[in-house]
């Protein structure tokens, strides 16, 4: 398994490659609010 050089395709208004390290580092309900999605209900907090 090559997972340190698999590269990830993310599309979003520009399309851009990102490593699998890069993408752990988003903040997913950051990046899902910037997109107009809003949680209903949040754990973990």
């Amino acid at each position: 398994m090559r997972a340190k050089k698999e590269i990830i395709k993310v599309l979003t208004k520009n399309d851009f490659l990102m490593n699998i390290e890069t993408a752990k580092q988003i903040n997913l309900a950051d990046y899902l609010h910037s997109l107009g999605y809003s949680p209903v209900k949040q754990q973990g907090i």
